[in-house]
């Protein structure tokens, strides 16, 4: 939250009770930001740590593969990325679906994960295009969407996906997925 340089009655305690976990005087100093939004974004034990240890077992054995992940938001890029490099694979990363078509084109990959709702191009035109595309075997593609509503797994499956998984992503549901769609190309 910004403030300016004096502070008003009663900031703190409505810092307190909108869960507000940075403030940050105005003039802003470059440094205070760059500050301020490390620590909300990069320091979250909820990015960073992944507790996969107690699911190790439940996964289904994957040899590494070279992903491309499709996702426009910070936080997602990176618990999924991180995640997938733990168990060994190859992570290429596009912020929407114009990069998710050039890298597509530029580079083979064994899965992509697509999310649905990005800006410039969503993932169902991302996909098409994709598809458009493809002169060989087609690249398993499946959906990442927050959206669990009744139907939306068939209107993903409809635009030419091979699996749907919703967020937050769940390491069982997403390998599981994964494993079920390689195994079908």
């Amino acid at each position: 939250m910004l403030h300016p340089p004096f502070r008003l009655p009663d900031e703190t305690s409505w810092c307190t009770e909108l869960k507000v976990t940075e403030t940050i005087t105005t003039p802003v100093n470059p440094s205070e930001l760059s500050k301020a939004l490390s620590s909300t974004f990069y320091s979250s034990k909820e990015v960073v740590e992944i507790p996969i240890e107690k699911e190790l077992k439940t996964l289904p054995h994957l040899d590494p593969l070279n992903i491309l992940l499709v996702e426009d938001s910070l936080v997602n890029q990176k618990l999924a990325v991180a995640l997938l490099k733990k168990f060994g694979h190859s992570v290429t990363l596009a912020k929407n679906g114009i990069e998710a078509v050039e890298q597509a084109l530029k580079a083979k990959f064994d899965v992509i994960l697509m999310d649905i709702q990005m800006p410039e191009m969503d993932g169902f035109e991302a996909t098409t295009r994709i598809r458009q595309s493809e002169t060989e075997k087609q690249t398993p593609i499946i959906a990442l969407t927050a959206h669990a509503m009744k139907g939306y797994k068939e209107r993903c499956l409809e635009a030419g996906m091979d699996g749907y998984v919703t967020k937050p992503l769940r390491i069982e549901e997403l390998f599981e997925a994964i494993f079920y769609v390689i195994n079908l190309a």
